[in-house]
């Protein structure tokens, strides 16, 4: 009974997400690229920004990651897709983020690969074993497939299925920037810009732990 009420569950959320979801997004990626918005020059406030939900998987490198853990004194760009034409998208914007802060030990990165469906979730392990084979090994470390819930993520920051997303998450794991779709000059400027921001924030508070800790 258990089994076939949670069968119905499924179906129910598939066919919405079919009908109200993949073909609203369709239409307006091919409306707009899928550009609602485009990103702001500056980060946002504290008392404005929301923590990025709680995400734990694995690595293409078979290492666990609790990314609310990975982020505290870092600032983290935050790359997600939830179809591979989205990563093309994330690329044009980890690129320049990792050579311009490929030496600095506070900045890092996270792609995010979200295994999505029931059908994608049957063949995940094998869809896991190609993109191992597929992408560079440097990759590997910082390229999480996600299989768990995806509902928050949708729900709070996810604007169109299709492309990809960009999030700038500040120590304390909030959004403290973000971005979607192909990029344009300018926001990979404010992308580059904020995290030089939020790198300085974060060396403070390091500073302020590490003198208040030697008291």
């Amino acid at each position: 009974m258990e089994k076939k009420r949670k069968k119905l569950e499924d179906r129910k959320e598939i066919i919405k997400d079919i009908s109200k979801g993949y073909f609203a997004d369709l239409h307006e990626f091919r409306r707009s690229g899928g550009k609602r918005y485009f990103a702001l020059g500056k980060p946002s406030e504290l008392k404005d920004s929301s923590p990025f939900p709680e995400v734990k998987a694995k690595t293409l490198s078979k290492k666990e990651v609790d990314l609310q853990q990975a982020f505290a004194g870092h600032v983290t760009l935050v790359l997600l897709w939830f179809r591979a034409f989205g990563e093309v998208m994330c690329d044009k914007y980890r690129l320049p983020f990792t050579e311009h802060f490929h030496a600095e030990p506070l900045a890092q990165h996270y792609e995010i690969n979200v295994v999505d469906g029931i059908f994608f979730k049957a063949i995940s392990r094998l869809l896991e074993n190609n993109l191992r084979k597929q992408k560079a090994i440097e990759r590997h470390d910082n390229y999480l497939c996600f299989r768990g819930n995806s509902k928050p993520l949708k729900e709070q920051f996810l604007e169109n299925k299709i492309v990809g997303h960009a999030f700038l998450v500040d120590c304390n794991g909030l959004v403290r920037w973000k971005a979607h779709a192909n990029p344009t000059e300018e926001e990979i400027k404010y992308m580059l810009d904020c995290s030089n921001v939020l790198l300085k924030d974060t060396q403070k508070t390091l500073n302020n732990k590490v003198t208040s800790s030697s008291r």
